[in-house]
């Protein structure tokens, strides 16, 4: 896909090197409860937005039909949106779609 240079994909490795790299130079106690305090914060935006999507979920899937109907090269075929309805798990409960979303992360 062809996307505008501030929204391309980080490059995850080279960030976790970083992160690492700063992580040892604290004290590994501190270290160890600073990156479970963020990654828990991390996790409950994470959720949060999924949750939001879900909410929204008839919303998006007309959105990405008006995309479809509009020729963009990123969206060509019907299977794009049902993929991402599928990911949504609109079946499962808010309390099991959030706890197979934390699996994810």
């Amino acid at each position: 896909m062809n996307y505008p240079e501030e929204m391309k994909m980080i490059d995850r490795d080279a960030d976790l090197d970083k992160l690492q790299a700063a992580a040892g130079s604290m004290d590994d106690g501190v270290a160890e409860e600073l990156k479970t305090k963020n990654f828990k914060k991390f996790e409950l935006h994470c959720c949060k937005a999924y949750e939001i999507l879900r909410l929204n979920a008839d919303q998006l899937v007309t959105l990405f039909q008006i995309m479809l109907s509009a020729g963009m090269p990123e969206l060509n075929h019907d299977e794009n949106i049902q993929k991402m309805v599928e990911r949504l798990h609109l079946e499962m409960t808010e309390r099991e779609a959030s706890k197979h979303f934390k699996v994810e992360i």
